[in-house]
């Protein structure tokens, strides 16, 4: 889609292209689509990063970019947008660390970022992310302390397993040292 056609798409609702053989990178314009309440690109062949321009997209309720070869860091604008229920990042080649912004989402209630790269340990900002309901954050990189919210403390192994060296008070993790 080229810009200059950019203008009607912006009215857009709903855009699902999921399973459906795209690849490429994710176009910035992606951010003129201001009203987009619902996107999905999982399970295509999608590449490079993802768009910044993404944060314009405030409406949004529903953002899934999982089962695609994704890489670089999740744009710290995801954690910006105010009404993002739901968060589907998984089984792409995402590095670096968590935004502190992902864990000051107000709306946020499932968030999966398993099977990617990340690193580092879990922001302090996830501490009062209380809408979260479901996470799962297997098959990182990730280490250090649990948050201290339900979502974490309650989550089954599974949504934790495969990671550097989280700790915590939640079933077969080790605990976090008292140093």
């Amino acid at each position: 889609m080229g810009v200059n056609n950019c203008g009607s798409t912006t009215l857009l609702l709903e855009l699902k292209l999921h399973n459906n053989n795209l690849s490429g990178n994710i176009p910035s314009e992606i951010g003129q689509m201001s009203r987009l309440l619902n996107l999905s690109l999982s399970a295509n062949n999608l590449s490079g990063s993802i768009p910044e321009q993404i944060g314009n997209c405030t409406q949004l309720l529903d953002l899934n970019l999982s089962q695609n070869a994704l890489v670089g860091n999740i744009p710290s604008q995801v954690g910006n947008l105010p009404s993002l229920e739901t968060l589907d990042l998984s089984q792409n080649m995402l590095e670096s660390k968590l935004p502190l912004e992902l864990g000051e989402m107000k709306s946020i209630e499932t968030m999966n970022l398993s099977h990617n790269r990340i690193s580092g340990s879990i922001p302090k900002s996830f501490d009062h992310c209380f809408s979260l309901i479901s996470i799962d954050i297997s098959y990182n990189q990730l280490e250090g302390p649990l948050p201290n919210t339900s979502a974490f403390q309650k989550a089954p192994f599974d949504s934790l397993r495969n990671n550097k060296g989280l700790c915590g008070n939640v079933a077969r993790l080790r605990p976090c040292s008292q140093s």
